[in-house]
């Protein structure tokens, strides 16, 4: 395919015009990976700052729940050692009386 001189009369002048809309197309398409970066910038220090605080709130609820279950093998450790107080003692000490006259 040949180009005739009439068309690069034609084609000459487009060749401004065509190479303005390239260059537009270029700058829209780095604007739009810049502000794709920056929002995404922005999402991982939302995340971050997120993942931060709900460790704290975490870790605090583990504590207490720690604190509950020790207080309570604490008193059943009080029930038992009590139990077996009680087990060891005689049952007949202390409720019958030797009287001699």
């Amino acid at each position: 395919m040949s180009i005739r001189p009439i068309d690069m009369q034609v084609i000459i002048p487009k060749t401004e015009e065509i190479a303005k809309r390239q260059q537009g197309q270029e700058e829209k398409n780095q604007l739009g990976n810049e502000k794709f970066m920056l929002q995404l910038q922005q999402e991982i220090k939302q995340r971050r700052q997120q993942v931060q605080t709900s460790n704290k709130s975490e870790g605090e609820k583990i504590d207490s729940q720690a604190r509950e279950k020790n207080s309570e093998q604490r008193k059943k450790e009080k029930k038992q050692s009590k139990e077996k107080k009680n087990e060891l003692a005689d049952p007949n000490k202390g409720k019958l009386l030797d009287i001699r006259t």
